[in-house]
């Protein structure tokens, strides 16, 4: 199976800073492949920070993670 996921926008005309019209477009598309009725990862971000600070007789350090995912599962539908 392959899903193909595409995001189109289209914005109004503006005045650009010469005092004539321009539009602006945007777009993003995703393509994954699996079997049906299967989870499959779309996308999404993971994130660490670490920080260490250090001063006379004291001496501090952290850690954190994140990480937040898009998940599909395409399943088949009957008529």
């Amino acid at each position: 199976m392959v899903l193909n996921i595409s995001r189109w926008a289209d914005e109004p005309f503006s005045e650009d800073a010469e005092g004539g019209l321009s539009a602006r477009h945007s777009s993003a598309s995703s393509t994954i492949r699996g079997k049906l009725n299967q989870w499959m990862e779309l996308g999404g971000i993971d994130e660490a920070s670490s920080s260490q600070s250090l001063e006379i007789l004291d001496s501090r350090r952290s850690s954190r993670r994140e990480k937040n995912a898009i998940w599909v599962k395409v399943v088949p539908v009957a008529d």
